[in-house]
Order: C-alpha cells, then structure tokens, then sequence
C-alpha cells in the first residue's frame, strides 16, 4: 500500500487480508438460505509504526426467509444491522476501508434483488470531522442516509436494493492486490539479495580488519607497501621504460 497522496512513492504499508464465506443451503439446488462474509485485516508492517499490530474485520451477511424475501446486511452478521469501524487511528484515511467494503459490495451483488438491511448512523460514532468522513464513506457506494439535523451527526439509510449499490474502485489508486504466494516469493528474494549484500560486507569488513592486524604487527613494512601502490608507477609506464631500454641499448650495441 502506498500513501494516497504519493501514489508514486514507495510502500508504507502491508495488509494480510483473508476472506471467510460460510453458507447454508436450502437442500434444493436454489439460493442458499443463509450465507456470510467475513474480512479479517491485519497490519504486518507499516513505516515508522511501533506498538501492536493493528487487526480487525469486515462482515456481512445474507438471508433468505420463508416467504422468499431476501436481505443482505452490509455491516453486520445473520442480517442484523450494524456500521463498520477501521482501528487504529492511523490507518484511516488511506483507503483500507474503502477497499474492505468494496470486496462487501462486490460479494453482496451476487443477489442483486434482495433488500440492504438499514446502516444507523449515530453522533458517537466520532468527531465531527471524522462524522463527515463516515458520511462520505458510505455515500460513495450509493447509499442514502435520512438525517436527524443539520449536522448529518445521525441517520439511518434509505430502503434499498443490493442492485442499486454502487462499486467504488479509487482504493486502486495506491493500494495493489497481490497473492500471499507472490507476496512470500518477493519476501524470499529480497531475503537473498539482503544476505548477498551482508556477505559482501562481512568480506569487506574482514578484508580491513587483516590490514588492521599487518598493519600493527609491522606497522613500518605496512607504511612502505602503501607508500608503493600509491606512488608506484603504472604497467604502462614500466613497460615504456623497458622499450625505451631496449631502443638505447640496441642502438649502443649497433
């Protein structure tokens, strides 16, 4: 995951996301009569973060009664209802959630003409900008609150069919899906370039602690070896001046 605002940037998060279906059938082949969704979220890295790991989960859930009418609860188990809440603090804002209830949305328009459970929205549920945020979190996927007063602190959802809800896929812009198989083959080749590189820093270092030790043990020796192959001449130079050896005595003799 990247930061929303830097999309471009390099990653500061990583989420291990697993999905739970469950579902009870009628025994006839039709719709089942019960079916649920859980979203179990946790934070396995994030840059510069200290503390607990932050972890949670996304439900919802959908019924079928006797008569054939049908309700999905986006926030809540056995068709209750309920809201949704990202913790901690810090990964709000980042598009997680948004994310999480896209994959709700997504496994609830498998039964497009079944009934959406009411979400209630009450006024301690947050500040008041965190209010507004929550707000528009729901709104982006098509649902309609009624509120109680001006501040839109309280409300409860509009009647509605899962059809008329809508998918929201900006999470796309900094957050990439990747299989768990693909994510422990990345970690497994960035554990062997990190192991060639310590290797390579382990020689090196060993390399300067054997000139370390000559150096102490013959520390005059030492200082003459350097002096050379600093103002030693070059291959090309000794070599000239062979030639140029060779040329004079071949003309002495001559």
């Amino acid at each position: 995951m990247h930061d929303k605002d830097q999309p471009d940037a390099g990653f500061i998060a990583q989420l291990l996301i697993e999905q739970v279906e469950s579902s009870v059938p009628d025994g006839q082949g039709g719709p089942p009569l019960e079916a649920g969704l859980q979203l179990f979220y946790e934070v396995i890295w994030r840059h510069n973060a200290r503390g607990p790991a932050a972890k949670g989960h996304f439900q919802a859930s959908y019924r079928r009664g006797f008569g054939g009418e049908e309700t999905v609860s986006l926030t809540g188990s056995r068709g209750a209802p309920g809201a949704v809440f990202l913790d901690p603090e810090p990964i709000r804002g980042l598009r997680i959630g948004t994310y999480l209830m896209n994959q709700v949305v997504t496994w609830a328009l498998r039964w497009p003409e079944a009934d959406v459970c009411p979400i209630r929205l009450n006024s301690n549920q947050g500040y008041e900008e965190n209010r507004a945020r929550r707000n528009r979190f729901y709104e982006r996927f098509g649902i309609v609150f009624n509120y109680r007063d001006d501040t839109h602190s309280e409300g409860i959802s509009q009647p509605m069919k899962v059809r008329e809800l809508r998918q929201v896929n900006t999470w796309q812009q900094n957050i990439q899906e990747r299989d768990v198989r693909d994510g422990l083959a990345m970690l497994r080749l960035e554990n062997e370039r990190l192991a060639l590189e310590r290797d390579g820093r382990s020689r090196a270092l060993d390399h300067v602690r054997n000139e370390l030790g000559r150096a102490h043990r013959h520390p005059l020796l030492w200082a003459l070896l350097q002096m050379w192959q600093i103002y030693a001449p070059s291959r090309s130079q000794i070599f000239l001046a062979l030639l140029a050896m060779g040329l004079i005595w071949w003309q002495f003799k001559s």
